[in-house]
């Protein structure tokens, strides 16, 4: 073989790639397509605390709202069964009257004059336990509800003053992949009132504050509101 041939012949040979020179490209590949995948996880992660943020904000400036707008008190409830965030949740009830009957009976006795058949099988919520019921009978004046449970034990009763109202904005939930990190049972956030000029109960400095945290995760966000105006606020 002439010279020329012998070095056509390498030149063949070296245009292939070693076992090892693959090896090495497909590391690099590897490696980039995990850090794609950290920073997509991360966007994903970030936009639902975002979302939860978000939809928790509207829905709380809507329940001071409807305060306002209606003249009535308004209460946002949170709930979540267990510390770990399983169905955490929220909703908002509009106050509607009080129970003026006596202590420990199943009949609401308001003089409400807006009861109708269709309540029946409703659900009504006592709002000054936080519990709820449905109604199983009425009549002109008085309400028989079956009781219900939200917190603490069960409260099939109403005690003289009790408040009752129903829903002013269905029952939403946060994303799964985030949970309720405040102080009250299994962690979830303590209730809130509006009152018909938009304040709320808190005095002096004191303020609603509503903290959602990622499950599995590092986020963690708040929501204020200011005690004496109700104004509603996400912290930075």
């Amino acid at each position: 073989m002439t010279r020329a041939g012998i070095r056509r012949a390498a030149g063949k040979h070296r245009a292939g790639f070693t076992l090892l020179e693959l090896l090495i490209v497909m590391s690099i590949i590897f490696i980039v397509m995990g850090m794609a995948m950290a920073a997509w996880f991360g966007i994903v992660r970030g936009s639902a605390i975002r979302g939860g943020l978000s939809n928790l904000h509207r829905v709380i400036s809507l329940a001071r709202q409807h305060a306002m707008t209606h003249g009535a008190s308004t209460y946002v409830f949170f709930r979540q069964d267990n510390t770990d965030g399983l169905n955490a949740r929220y909703w908002v009830c509009s106050e509607a009257g009080r129970h003026y009957g006596e202590d420990g009976v199943a009949q609401l006795d308001s003089g409400y004059p807006r009861w109708n058949d269709t309540l029946k099988g409703g659900t009504i919520y006592n709002l000054t336990a936080g519990s709820w019921g449905v109604v199983a009978d009425n009549s002109p004046q008085t309400l028989t509800v079956v009781g219900g449970k939200l917190t603490g034990g069960k409260r099939d009763f109403w005690n003289r003053g009790d408040k009752f109202g129903w829903l002013a904005h269905e029952i939403q939930f946060l994303p799964s992949t985030l949970k309720f990190d405040n102080a009250e049972e299994n962690n979830a956030p303590e209730g809130i009132i509006f009152f018909p000029d938009g304040a709320t109960p808190k005095s002096g400095a004191a303020n609603y504050v509503i903290t959602i945290k990622e499950k599995n995760g590092a986020g963690r966000r708040e929501i204020r509101v200011l005690g004496l105006t109700g104004l509603v606020e996400i912290s930075e």
